[in-house]
Formats: C-alpha cells, structure tokens, sequence
C-alpha cells in the first residue's frame, strides 16, 4: 500500500468537485484561450497560495478570466489589464494585449474573488464556481473585498423557486488613466 498523506486532502465524491468555495483567491494565469475570429481571449487560472495551492493542476474546466475587448464589454478589458498591471511589476499587459501575444500572460499573478454560480443544463441544476471580479493579489492577502453572492442562471420550473436577480449596481469607480489600445 503507497504511504500517502491524506491530511490537507479535501474529500470528494462522485467523479470529482473542481469548486472552490466562495472567497478571494491568489491566481497564476496558466494557459490561455484566443479563437480566432473571436473577440475575447479566455485566461485559465489556478490556484498560486494557501491549502488550496493546485486545486486545478488536473482540472479539464479550470477557472478563467475573459478579456474581451467587444464594444459593450471594454470597461471590464481595461479593468482586467490594469489590475494585471498593478499585480506583476514590469509587465504590460496593454502592450502584450496590442500585440496579440497572450503568451506573455501565463505565469502572471491575478487575485480572483470567487462565487457560487448555479445554471441548469439537459434540465438538470448545477453548481459551480465562477470569477465574479478580479483585484490585486495584495487585496486578496489583506482580506479588504466583498464576495458577492450567488448567481442564479437555473431555469425556473416546478420545483425550483426564486426571484431573479437583481439589476446590477452602476459602476462608482474612479476612471483609470490607462491608455488602451482604441484610445489611439
């Protein structure tokens, strides 16, 4: 029998549970994602700190991060690169963004606020973990975020009950002086 220890194991059953538990999260961007024609690169993230350092190493569904760059969602691009920015000294995430070279994001540090997101597929309810926002790994460390709650995208039928969820609440922030690529 192999001498294996079981003590930080997080017990699962079934074929598996690659669901972090709602929270804040120091990420490393591992791989990444960039269909062509598309207007979004998919950024693949795991776990870099704490008990659940690796928790996707073996993962096939790994959580991620979108930067799309379509008209409507260029708030959010510009978000993600600043924070990205903020979090690896020396490295320019517009500038590699420019030159469609994703490559230069893996290995990057990313803190990533984690919820529960539940969705319905074939009929069936599911449950899964999702990036709700993303900040700096300091912000993480420090404990200073709020994790939002649950998303609710289930199909309402028979059994199932709730309200629909709220309207988003408008942006506060302050605009950042970061020159994106269309700003040229």
């Amino acid at each position: 029998m192999p001498n294996i220890d079981l003590t930080d194991v997080v017990e699962v059953s079934g074929s598996g549970n690659f669901n972090l538990e709602p929270g804040g999260y120091v990420m490393v961007v591992t791989d990444f994602s960039a269909p062509i024609g598309k207007t979004y690169c998919q950024l693949l993230l795991d776990v870099a700190e704490g008990p659940k350092t690796g928790f996707y190493r073996n993962s096939k569904r790994p959580l991620s991060v979108f930067l799309n760059w379509s008209e409507t969602m260029r708030g959010r691009l510009k978000h993600a690169l600043h924070v990205l920015a903020d979090s690896n000294p020396g490295f320019d995430p517009v500038a590699a963004f420019k030159a469609d070279d994703w490559q230069q994001f893996v290995g990057r540090s990313i803190g990533a606020i984690v919820r529960l997101e539940m969705h319905t597929y074939n009929g069936k309810d599911y449950e899964n973990s999702e990036v709700a926002d993303v900040t700096t790994p300091a912000v993480i460390r420090s404990g200073d975020f709020v994790v939002p709650g649950p998303r609710d995208n289930r199909e309402k039928r028979g059994d199932v009950s709730g309200a629909p969820n709220p309207p988003a609440a408008p942006a506060t922030g302050a605009a950042s002086s970061m020159k994106m690529p269309w700003d040229d």
